[in-house]
Parts: structure tokens; sequence; C-alpha cells
């Protein structure tokens, strides 16, 4: 995660077009506005829409579109799987 300037490890348990479901102990908020870092440069801008216990789930704040070689985002995604 990317929290203002601020980079914090999350453990990625799901991940869909509108949002993603990350593991932390990182203190957040609803609505709390973050980045998350996918594949060590991509950054979706997010929003906290749930908390629960150690789960957090994030709504995209934008349509999420992967661009760019797809060789390169192919591998990228299954990084982030991995």
């Amino acid at each position: 995660l990317k929290i203002g300037k601020r980079r914090r490890d999350v453990d990625l348990v799901n991940l869909s077009g509108g949002g993603a479901m990350i593991a932390t102990d990182v203190e957040l908020t609803m609505w709390q506005k973050i980045e998350l870092v996918l594949g060590g440069d991509f950054t979706v801008e997010c929003a906290v829409r749930w908390i629960r216990d150690d789960r957090i789930g994030l709504e995209f704040a934008h349509e999420t579109q992967i661009g760019g070689d797809s060789t390169k985002r192919d591998e990228m995604l299954l990084d982030v799987l991995r």
C-alpha cells in the first residue's frame, strides 16, 4: 500500500475488476484514500470500503484497465497472484 508518501507491505487476498481484499495490521479508516501498488510500479487509487478484523476491502476509484505490453502485463499479474 502507498499511504501518502509511505509504503507498507500487505497480503493481497483477492483481486477483481472493481477492487481488492487485503490482509494487514495497518490502521486504516472507512473511505480513506490510498494506493494499491501492484508489480512494484503499477498503482491503483482506492478507497477503503469495509474493515473486518485484519481484512480490508478496497474499491478502485476508477475503472481499472491494465494496458501496455501484454507479456509484461501478464508477468506482472502472475507475480501479484503468487
